[in-house]
């Protein structure tokens, strides 16, 4: 079976989606499955063991390399013959449609709940417009065959907005590299700990993003003025603005600690006692599950589909809202108790443990499978 794989960019470290485009095509591949990647960007340190194509779109703004990637993808895809076109980013036609990154028509919503102001932001930024557009089109029953989402928020959500049949979507949860994301990481905590200046019995939280603000690192330096603990701050982003933060709320700078983006961030859940992510919109955090399956408490918002692995008082907490910093820090002060965080940790690892690849891969190949037959007869 030939598979085309097409996505926004193809990394092992740059974010989630990249990440999981990574792990699908190498593992598609081990599977003895002919499997061609096409993105926009490729990290030159990535693994170079499946052939990759760059999609160059034209980039003078967001709205036209959107729409001109949509188009290039179709233009190199054409009469190459692919069984199945897997699609992880929007363009369209495809036959399977992987919604990882949630429902675009829900996360304007969310952002700006105004209806006014929503149709505002629309005119004023034509790339919502062309978003919108992509979406609409691909979630047409004639531009695809099946949609794969990583949670079953997102499925409600595309069920809620979108005339779609359920037996249409299938929710397959991404795996976790458990040979990188395990209780083993353990072993670096005296060394991580010691290189930033943090003290063996430091209550220590763990928060991995690019996406600073939407995942919400405000609300976590709010609940640091509730509550001690230092903080890890692991990915991309302008730290000057949090820092001003941090100053305004009185919490002392050697607590909130930013390591910038990390090759090795399982080192910095192994120097953790718990996971915080109050993210704004989450289809499923890969984060989250990585925290899991190091045996890492995880306090997340309802809005993260990854809550659908974690029960509330059992492995980890829930906030109903992602501005709360008060409760965040209520269920930090409770983490405190290092045989609540043991207990806590047991069932992330139970949870964690059917995460895998091979269970995603066989997954989503069974669905390939089903449509490649069926666009044989």
């Amino acid at each position: 079976m030939r598979i085309a794989l097409v996505g926004r960019g193809y990394s092992l470290w740059w974010g989630g989606a990249e990440r999981v485009m990574v792990e699908l095509s190498r593992a598609l591949k081990k599977e003895g499955v002919d499997v061609e990647v096409f993105v926009e960007r490729v990290d030159e340190n990535s693994p170079g063991d499946v052939p990759v194509r760059r999609i160059q779109p034209v980039r003078i703004n967001s709205a036209l390399k959107l729409y001109t990637f949509h188009r290039k993808v179709g233009s190199a895809l054409k009469g190459k013959g692919f069984d199945v076109v897997f699609g992880m980013t929007q363009f369209f036609p495809l036959d399977v449609y992987w919604a990882g990154g949630g429902v675009y028509r829900h996360w304007m919503r969310l952002r700006f709940e105004n209806p006014v102001v929503r149709g505002i932001r629309y005119v004023l930024s034509p790339a919502h417009l062309v978003m919108s557009w992509l979406e609409e089109n691909i979630l047409k029953e004639k531009n695809h065959r099946h949609i794969i989402t990583n949670s079953k928020l997102v499925k409600e959500q595309l069920l809620e907005y979108f005339n779609i049949p359920a037996e249409r979507i299938t929710v397959i949860y991404n795996g976790i590299d458990h040979s990188v994301f395990n209780p083993h990481t353990k072993r670096y905590r005296k060394e991580i700990r010691s290189a930033y200046g943090v003290k063996e019995d430091s209550l220590v939280a763990l928060f991995v993003a690019n996406n600073w603000e939407r995942k919400g690192l405000r609300t976590l330096i709010r609940a640091m003025r509730e509550v001690d603990f230092t903080l890890f701050v692991v990915g991309r982003g302008r730290k000057e603005g949090f820092l001003k933060e941090a100053e305004r709320l009185g919490v002392k700078k050697d607590r909130l600690i930013f390591t910038g983006a990390r090759k090795d961030v399982e080192r910095f859940y192994g120097a953790s006692d718990l996971f915080v992510l109050p993210t704004q919109y989450d289809p499923c955090s890969g984060v989250c599950l990585e925290a899991m399956a190091t045996g890492l408490p995880v306090i997340t918002t309802s809005s993260n589909g990854a809550v659908e692995l974690i029960e509330h008082g059992k492995n980890g907490f829930v906030m109903k809202h992602w501005l709360d910093h008060r409760e965040l820090a209520g269920f930090i002060e409770r983490l405190k108790n290092r045989a609540l965080r043991e207990s806590f940790s047991e069932e992330s690892l139970r949870r964690a443990k059917p995460l895998t690849w091979k269970n995603t891969l066989g997954a989503m190949l069974k669905i390939c499978n089903t449509i490649a037959q069926e666009k044989l007869t």
